[in-house]
């Protein structure tokens, strides 16, 4: 068994993807107030005759102007809020196409989680669409369209990327000793941040190590310098068929080992050659000759209160002392 490791990090893309914050419940109380500011009016148009009921009916239609207003703001608030999240959905899919990046499953499962988040919001308000005019219910429907188109090139990134791989280094597969599969391609260009091959005795696990190797160092897109690989064998035997078969394939040289003698290179790791007193005593000793150290040195001692550490000058028997 033969494993493989690269040292190189992937960014979460999906988290400043934030979802909009749609208060449906305040609008509705808004809704129903101007209808009852309304229903109040009948008793202002009942008392005309009488003074008060002019009174009543401007009160009232103040307030349905007031209530009215808010309603107005609150909608083009919500209107903002979904657009700048479709806005954010639309960056998310520019940054990915733009790095033309394996989307490791983390960032897959972050952002269609989000997805998922933004369309439950989207579906509360289509149920509520009595509440709103023609043009936000508009934008709600456009928005889970998008939404579900999104989700769909998401969903689809991958499988898309590996294809599209496929066929740009099929001069590194035509080099191999064996004509590789379509599985055996697929965990080559596979680049999440764990990837696990599980194959038979004779399968060509070697083969796609080596292949992938290549790859991983020859891709243009997030190049992996060769130092930055590490292959791991069972065996030293498999090791040394590795570096043999990838020097002569494709001209690269990686660390290769086994995994003992990778753990007793970690264990071998040179310790701290110097006493670590010794080492203190040394940076004392360098500060002393420093201008103004004395007198730090002083202020530190006075301010700690450390009397013991401060002699009388009877303490001292000569005067050089």
């Amino acid at each position: 068994m033969i494993h493989e490791m690269q040292h190189y990090e992937k960014q979460d893309v999906y988290k400043d993807f934030l979802l909009p914050n749609i208060e449906s419940q305040r609008l509705e109380e808004i809704l129903s107030d101007i209808e009852k500011q309304k229903s109040f009016r009948i008793f202002g148009y009942i008392l005309i005759p009488i003074i008060i009921g002019f009174y009543i009916l401007k009160k009232l239609n103040d307030r349905i102007i007031i209530l009215t207003n808010n309603k107005n703001e609150l909608t083009k608030r919500f209107i903002n809020e979904l657009e700048t999240s479709n806005n954010q959905i639309k960056n998310i899919l520019n940054h990915l196409i733009y790095a033309d990046a394996y989307l490791v499953y983390s960032d897959r499962t972050g952002i269609l989680s989000k997805l998922e988040e933004y369309k439950i919001i989207l579906f509360s308000l289509k149920q509520e669409k009595e509440i709103f005019d023609k043009y936000f219910n508009d934008i709600v429907e456009s928005s889970i369209n998008e939404v579900n188109a999104s989700r769909i090139t998401i969903e689809n990134f991958n499988k898309n990327l590996i294809e599209r791989r496929k066929k740009e280094y099929d001069f590194l597969f035509q080099k191999s000793t064996a004509s590789l599969n379509n599985e055996q391609k697929n965990a080559i260009i596979t680049d999440d941040k764990h990837n696990l091959v599980v194959a038979g005795a004779g399968s060509g696990k070697t083969e796609v190590l080596i292949t992938r190797i290549a790859y991983l160092v020859e891709r243009k897109q997030e190049k992996i310098a060769p130092k930055r690989i590490l292959a791991l064998a069972f065996q030293k035997k498999a090791g040394k068929e590795i570096e043999d078969r990838l020097s002569k394939m494709f001209g690269i040289g990686v660390k290769i080992k086994t995994f003992h003698s990778f753990g007793y290179e970690i264990l071998s790791k040179p310790k701290l050659k110097f006493d670590t007193d010794e080492f203190i005593d040394e940076l004392y000793k360098k500060a002393e000759k420093e201008p103004g150290f004395q007198n730090k040195l002083l202020a530190y001692m006075l301010y700690f209160g450390d009397d013991e550490a401060i002699k009388q000058q009877s303490d001292f028997k000569t005067k050089n002392e």
